[in-house]
């Protein structure tokens, strides 16, 4: 086995130096030789030793890249840019890469999110809703859940709806990362008082639930 450096074969957490000791003693014990570009064969009990330093070094770096990109996605949370991966919150679209990388409103999402509002409240004109029908309505109109996958369509649930729409404070214009929380308004989709009374309704809805009634 070749590799350029030993840390680029294992980068063990924080004080567990003995994996990658571990890792060298059982390709030794199966006749495997470990060959760095930038120290040659690692062998005999100098080998080991070697190793074991490398080891320690290779955690402490695995320690401060991890707290050099959790300061640095911090930073782009506090300036308003994007922290994450995979596909944004429904009702948002990821503009830009790499550091620049902002969200901004995606129009068609965003007015299935008010429509979700206003139907499960009863405003705007629209009939007040329960979470199921809305989501069979909304399934049977072809529209994709925040669940689906690339080119395929997704159902909508009622626990989608629930988790990811109605509970979702972003749609307030908060982007909260690692406890840090920042106001934006220009990704504010719904008004704070609907998104209360939504809260209200929701927390009503769950007390008066069949499965949350008591019985003698």
């Amino acid at each position: 086995v070749i590799v350029w450096r030993l840390d680029r074969l294992s980068r063990p957490p924080q004080n567990e130096y003995s994996r990658l000791l571990t890792t060298y003693e059982q390709f030794s014990n199966r006749g495997v030789e470990l060959h760095s570009v930038e120290t040659g064969k690692i062998d005999g009990p100098m080998g080991a030793m070697i190793v074991f330093f490398k080891s320690i070094g290779a955690s402490e770096e695995r320690a401060a890249i991890r707290d050099r990109t959790m300061k640095a996605k911090l930073a782009k949370a506090k300036s308003g840019n994007w922290v994450g991966n995979g596909r944004p919150c429904y009702g948002y679209r990821k503009v830009g890469k790499g550091p620049k990388a902002k969200l901004e409103i995606d129009e068609f999402e965003a007015s299935i999110v008010i429509r979700i509002f206003s139907m499960y409240l009863g405003i705007n004109g629209e009939k007040k809703t329960p979470l199921r029908t809305i989501a069979r309505i909304l399934t049977q109109e072809g529209i994709l859940s925040p669940g689906r996958s690339k080119g395929k369509g997704g159902a909508w649930y009622g626990t989608t709806i629930y988790y990811r729409i109605l509970s979702n404070d972003m749609y307030l214009g908060n982007v909260t990362y690692r406890g840090f929380t920042g106001h934006h308004p220009e990704l504010v989709l719904i008004d704070e008082n609907v998104w209360l009374k939504a809260q209200e309704q929701m927390a009503k809805n769950k007390k008066y639930s069949k499965r949350n009634r008591k019985h003698d």
